[in-house]
């Protein structure tokens, strides 16, 4: 079994602010704006009663115009109800250069994506959210590899079925597994989101959010890309600041800490 560490949502170059943590531990990770992609605006995607584009409108209203008016690539789409489509199904979409990676590194039906992103707390303050937090990257979702979709197959809803995706001749969707297994357990849907909790936290306290916890499984028989036992440094795991899917060779060590995260919620 292979895991694949992804990384979404706004970063220092698209969205240029954290991805909030609301008040009651729930992930909202921001899509990155994308003018291509014309299926979904900020202001058309809601979590309970409020669009993206309110919540951001919050957290930066210097912005607020381009917040309401800007589109963007709702992927990967695990949260139901984030967008408002009856056909909805949960998806996850890669193409070029990363998805030539999964393909090099052998990712196949059954291994497990585990999404994250920068992200900082927040408070409500009168009836608006602030941040309130340091910057930390942390695990906010998961989707295990149950089918691929390529070409004419990809949900006409998704971003990567628009047409300056399928240039790219390997554009795919990932579709979930109807349930997680790791071993012989099971975890419950092949997708979901997460609740925040500290074990969820990559980034270690105190510290720039690409240097993270060392983790039992980061030792010197370590096989992840982008990555080699040199990234463990005296303290601290230094992350790739480069880089979409950090494909890891699942151990027993690996395995025991993703039940965790599982087992944790």
């Amino acid at each position: 079994m292979k895991i694949i560490l992804s990384r979404k949502g706004f970063d220092g170059d698209y969205g240029k602010t954290a991805s909030p943590i609301l008040p009651d531990g729930t992930m909202l990770s921001m899509p990155i704006p994308n003018k291509m992609d014309v299926l979904a605006k900020y202001s058309g995607i809601y979590f309970e009663n409020h669009s993206y584009a309110k919540y951001l409108t919050d957290l930066r209203p210097k912005r607020k115009n381009h917040w309401e008016k800007w589109y963007c690539h709702l992927d990967p789409d695990i949260r139901k109800g984030t967008l408002r489509n009856n056909n909805w199904k949960p998806a996850f979409g890669q193409e070029g250069g990363p998805e030539t990676h999964l393909i090099d590194e052998g990712v196949l039906p059954g291994d497990l994506f585990l999404f994250f992103g920068w992200f900082r707390k927040t408070i409500n303050n009168e009836g608006k959210l602030k941040y309130s937090g340091p910057n930390i990257q942390v695990i906010y979702g998961y989707l295990q590899y149950g089918e691929k979709l390529t070409g004419d197959e990809i949900y006409s809803w998704h971003p990567h079925s628009g047409e300056h995706h399928k240039k790219y001749k390997n554009n795919a969707i990932y579709i979930p597994s109807d349930r997680l297994i790791i071993g012989e357990e099971d975890f419950g849907l092949g997708y979901g989101v997460f609740k925040f909790n500290p074990i969820l936290q990559l980034t270690k306290p105190d510290e720039t959010r690409s240097k993270w916890s060392i983790l039992p499984w980061m030792n010197s028989e370590l096989k992840m890309t982008h990555h080699t036992p040199a990234s463990i440094k005296e303290g601290y795991f230094q992350s790739a600041k480069r880089g979409q899917e950090f494909v890891i060779d699942a151990n027993e060590e690996i395995l025991t800490w993703v039940k965790s995260l599982f087992t944790s919620q």
